[in-house]
């Protein structure tokens, strides 16, 4: 450091404020980076294609139940392939989960099929069932993976409002407008 003290006062001021300038703006333009990376990145999540299964129970007098696969995303999705962990499922859909693949989901977009338990009676419809959906857009693959509860509204009891004074057919009308209102919610 013998150099450092044979500059003078004002040259060695310079020198250390050169220094701390630079380490400021190194600094800076690492903190910068970081966030445009993490600007990028929230980009790319908010604006990804999301394809959701579910299962979807209607009450229209008895309990109708409706397989959906939805694009939740921003953007669309191209639908490689679908599996199941039953070999049964592709036939209790009637073939909804090989139609599915290799098709494009647009945003918001949704596939339905009923569900038909009473075409198959000796399956286990209490056992749960998983779907994964491989699907990708212009950036990514994905594949999310969902665990289905067919036996949902299985034992419970329909209740509903029926009325002395009015026939079976008015009351009927009464539950449908109940359940109109009830899918609402």
């Amino acid at each position: 450091m013998s150099w450092f003290t044979s500059l003078e006062t004002s040259e060695q001021i310079t020198l250390i404020s050169s220094i701390a300038t630079i380490s400021v703006s190194t600094i800076s333009v690492l903190i910068a980076l970081a966030a445009l990376n993490a600007t990028r990145q929230s980009v790319i999540q908010a604006n990804r294609p999301y394809v959701v299964v579910y299962l979807e129970t209607i009450d229209i007098g008895y309990y109708v139940k409706y397989l959906v696969v939805k694009n939740y995303g921003a953007s669309g999705a191209f639908i490689q392939k679908v599996n199941c962990n039953k070999p049964f499922a592709d036939n209790l859909l009637n073939g909804f989960i090989d139609d599915l693949s290799n098709r494009y989901i647009a945003p918001g977009q949704s596939f339905t099929t009923v569900i038909e338990f009473k075409d198959m009676p000796s399956l286990k419809i209490n056992e749960p069932f998983i779907l994964t959906v491989s699907y990708s857009d212009n950036i990514g693959k994905y594949a999310e993976t969902f665990e289905l509860n067919t036996a949902r509204y299985q034992n419970h009891s329909r209740l509903g409002v029926s009325k002395k004074n009015l026939n079976a057919f008015e009351n009927e009308v009464i539950q449908a407008l109940h359940a109109i209102k009830k899918s609402e919610f």
